[in-house]
């Protein structure tokens, strides 16, 4: 049984290098019994919580003063000096296959319910999960799973984080091709502030990223996105590498993260001093083009809006993610008042959900919230023909206009029993208009609102209500 002192050991000896500081994060959060499911924002949840002091915060993510954080913690934990000192430190490796672990439980980066990080560790081993990673026959499985889910829940197009590891991209590429998909993804591109086995180099990251690209992108219906997670976990130097590499490959699109937290600003401008903001970091880097998408934006100031509409940067707008991790909510109005191109986007690794009827319905609430009442028109526009312009995609997909790809679903819009209820209603006052059914769909929608899938013509889903049988796949 591991004593406070030897925990408070473990945890304290590896704050004393900034690297760590997801790892450090994940121990306290266990030790004080605080469920952590976020799998990919470690620094980001300093911000969003209320469990730790404001100060400490402050203190920890900027590795300024580790006396304080060694106090702090001496302080919370009730343990002494000596005790500190005659304790036994665990091995680094086992806080850090935690994280490691979580990474891979889901490769994509989903949600682990009612787990630890420590007690995932525990039951499975931290050596397994970081060889899992690397392994293609799991990459592969994982994919599959997740390309399942993609299609269970309705979605024919994805753009798609990785993970570091190009054995990631090149499973779900292959996956995406089983089921002749659109699919748009990309390694993580990470050089600073993470664990050493989730980072590359800025060499490594740009030859691993060259011969992904050249091995897949325009390949069928697979297009490379460079992927730098964003400012925080790369250095500039990494930022422009992604920035020639698209020079090099106008064909590519870049995705990054950007204003999801204040947190998150305040660091990144702290990380790269001199820039007006935090899009500027992006833009001095090569990284602010027609095809960049950005995810969350959601504490944007005028100038960037104003950039992102002259330059036709697109935004991807994840409610269920924001919402779940309190990062703020997205003002859409503002985008579109700046015409900027704007998404909805579900973020499975802080969403909760894989279905864009749902992530709809918390667009819906998160608006409303700010005065906007966005119609169902708007969000269904968002997610099919809107998405499709914004990737200059619609020659191709996003409509069923002559000569476009058929990839479409097949929506009951009563699955439900609260949905046929509603849908009588309704009728009943000849009100059963496209506008309500669609309303319908995005507040109380979900997976099983989907009936059929069809990418490229070809039924690659079909649910138990489906004239039709499931492709084998």
């Amino acid at each position: 049984m591991t004593t406070v002192a030897e925990k408070y050991l473990q945890i304290a000896k590896l704050a004393k290098d900034p690297a760590n500081a997801e790892v450090v994060i994940d121990g306290i959060l266990t030790f004080f019994g605080l469920d952590y499911f976020d799998l990919d924002l470690g620094v980001e949840y300093l911000y969003t919580t209320k469990v730790i002091d404001y100060k400490f915060r402050s203190v920890l993510h900027k590795a300024e003063d580790m006396d304080a954080i060694m106090a702090w913690f001496k302080e919370k934990a009730g343990v002494t000096d000596e005790e500190i000192a005659a304790a036994e430190a665990k091995e680094k490796e086992y806080v850090a296959g935690c994280l490691m672990l979580a990474k891979q439980y889901l490769g994509m980066g989903h949600c682990i319910s009612g787990k630890t990080y420590l007690e995932l560790a525990a039951a499975k081993g931290s050596e397994e999960a970081i060889a899992q990673l690397k392994d293609m026959e799991y990459a592969q499985d994982i994919a599959r799973f997740f390309v399942k889910e993609l299609v269970k829940n309705g979605t024919t197009t994805c753009a798609a984080y990785a993970t570091v590891h190009p054995a990631s991209v090149t499973a779900l590429f292959s996956v995406a091709t089983e089921y002749n998909m659109c699919i748009l993804a990309g390694k993580v591109m990470m050089n600073r502030n993470a664990p050493d086995y989730l980072m590359d180099t800025t060499h490594q990251g740009e030859l691993d990223c060259r011969s992904l690209i050249e091995d897949w992108d325009g390949k069928g219906r697979n297009h490379y996105v460079i992927t730098p997670r964003f400012a925080i976990t790369s250095t500039p130097d990494q930022l422009k590498s992604a920035g020639r590499l698209h020079a090099e490959y106008p064909s590519t699109y870049i995705q990054t993260h950007l204003s999801e937290n204040l947190g998150e600003i305040e660091s990144v401008l702290s990380l790269c001093p001199g820039h007006a903001d935090y899009l500027e970091v992006y833009e001095r880097a090569g990284l602010l083009t027609d095809r960049s998408i950005f995810g969350h934006c959601v504490h944007l100031t005028d100038r960037e809006y104003k950039r992102l509409g002259e330059t036709g940067g697109i935004i991807a707008h994840c409610p269920t993610s924001n919402l779940f991790l309190g990062s703020g909510l997205f003002d859409m109005r503002e985008a579109n008042r700046y015409g900027v191109r704007t998404t909805l986007a579900t973020d499975v690794g802080a969403g909760t959900s894989f279905s864009m009827w749902r992530t709809m319905g918390e667009a819906y609430k998160v608006q409303q919230l700010n005065g906007y009442p966005m119609t169902a028109l708007e969000a269904i526009y968002k997610c099919t023909l809107g998405s499709a312009r914004a990737l200059s995609l619609d020659d191709r997909i996003g409509s069923f206009l002559p000569g476009r790809e058929a990839d479409f679903i097949v929506v009951d819009y009563a699955a439900t029993s609260v949905q046929k209820l509603r849908m009588e209603y309704l009728r009943s006052r000849d009100k059963w208009t496209i506008e309500n059914k669609l309303f319908g769909l995005q507040t109380l929608g979900d997976d099983r609102n989907t009936v059929c899938t069809y990418i490229m013509g070809k039924q690659v889903y079909g649910s138990d209500s489906c004239d039709h049988q499931e492709a084998s796949m």
